[in-house]
């Protein structure tokens, strides 16, 4: 995880569209989300990330909208990483 956030950071000091933030939630699910559309993984206790099953939220709509809230409540809980994670 060090490495992949090493990256990210790097990238993120060269581009104002990157903000990179640390959070500490257990592991349970993966939510993609964009202005139209929530992708929702849900991991499975045995199962990889790869053969759990996605679920596929489009706005408006109940299911968006809660992605919406446990994305956004998740990124105001997280904390930017020693030095400054974001690009700006």
């Amino acid at each position: 995880m060090r490495n992949n956030a090493e990256y990210v950071r790097q990238v993120a000091l060269h581009l104002d569209v990157v903000e990179l933030r640390f959070y500490d939630l257990p592991n349970l699910y993966r939510i993609i989300l964009t202005d139209e559309v929530a992708y929702i993984t849900l991991y499975g206790d045995m199962e990889h990330g790869r053969n759990s099953p996605c679920l596929v939220a489009r706005r408006p709509g109940l299911l968006y909208g809660l992605a919406l809230r446990i994305f956004t409540s998740t990124w105001e809980a997280a904390v930017e990483p020693a030095g400054g994670g974001e690009g700006r």
